[in-house]
């Protein structure tokens, strides 16, 4: 490897150490005690994406996850001028008085279903005035002239939420609510929802609309000269600013060639225990070279929280490795 400066952006860091406390994570932890801390200003993890590119300034003052998915996947390009909005595939699941966002996503959905799904969604939004966009199989957009009058609640923050408080409340945003609804409808019939009950497995049954906005003004700062990642936000950054990407399956290739690096570390569909079990044997194949003098590394957590480790770091001794969790507050993991 040759020397090289990586930052490694792991979004859920605090949540995978709430979620699984007893998982040992010794190299992991002695980073973090001996590293200089420094903090980002961020909000949330798409946020610190925009900020480690040098976009602190967007028109809504949220993060165009649309938008920036529509660049990585090859639907849009710099001066897009669209409102881009992410139509994400959803779980909801309901108790006595209430429903719930239980989970997101189409990892345990086979080519078949997704196709089902899409279709059953396209079909939904056509009839409401709208098409359905995708350059890849797990993500869907939207592409609207005109913003609307309200913003959408962060994919993220509905998860777990109660579908009352999540729904934005604006009067202008009836006819969106009324779509939420009709598409919720169209996926609880679908014939593809009727299998997956009657094998026992969740239903994708809604849709949640998200991440509106129009791509930021100007051209993202080169800051690295290679991102590894498979996330659409860091991707889409990445091809506006002209910066080389590579899937986390490429990531030592990447290493190797040196220079400034940016790696945003993803857990997957895998257990908390699971994923910090493979993040500290990737920390501590870092870590290595940290210590032979190869690598500086600064890990971010996805609330900003950082951490920059290099071989004088590695030397303070007198600094006690503690567990994980504590370095996060109780509030925010």
């Amino acid at each position: 490897m040759r020397r090289s400066r990586l930052t490694l952006l792991v979004e859920d860091l605090s949540a995978l150490a709430a979620a699984a406390p007893e998982t040992p994570t010794p190299i992991l932890e002695r980073c973090l005690a001996r590293g200089r801390p420094l903090t980002h200003a961020a909000t949330n993890a798409d946020a610190l994406r925009l900020a480690l590119f040098g976009v602190r300034d967007t028109a809504s003052g949220a993060a165009p996850v649309g938008a920036l998915t529509a660049v990585a996947d090859g639907l849009a390009q710099a001066g897009d001028g669209r409102h881009w909005l992410r139509v994400d595939p959803v779980t909801l699941t309901a108790d006595m008085t209430r429903v719930f966002m239980t989970a997101h996503g189409l990892a345990d959905a086979d080519e078949a279903e997704r196709a089902e799904l899409r279709a059953c969604v396209a079909d939904t939004l056509t009839e409401a005035g709208h098409a359905l966009l995708h350059g890849h199989p797990e993500r869907w957009l939207l592409a609207l002239e005109a913003a609307p009058p309200f913003t959408f609640m962060r994919l993220d923050d509905a998860l777990g939420r109660d579908m009352a408080e999540a729904l934005p409340n604006a009067p202008e945003a009836r006819a969106w609510r009324r779509l939420l609804t009709d598409l919720q409808v169209a996926l609880h019939n679908a014939e593809v929802n009727r299998r997956r009950r009657a094998r026992g497995v969740r239903e994708i049954n809604a849709a949640w609309i998200w991440g509106g906005g129009r791509l930021p003004p100007g051209t993202p700062d080169a800051a690295f000269q290679c991102v590894v990642s498979d996330h659409p936000v860091s991707r889409g950054l990445a091809a506006l600013a002209g910066t080389a990407v590579q899937p986390e399956a490429e990531c030592e290739a990447a290493l190797a060639l040196g220079g400034e690096l940016a790696w945003d570390w993803q857990p997957g569909a895998a257990t908390a225990r699971a994923a910090l079990e493979r993040l500290e044997r990737q920390v501590a194949a870092l870590a290595g070279e940290v210590a032979r003098g190869r690598l500086a590394l600064t890990l971010v957590d996805g609330g900003g929280r950082g951490w920059r480790v290099d071989r004088a770091a590695l030397h303070r001794f007198w600094r006690r490795p503690r567990p994980l969790r504590d370095h996060f507050p109780a509030d925010t993991a």
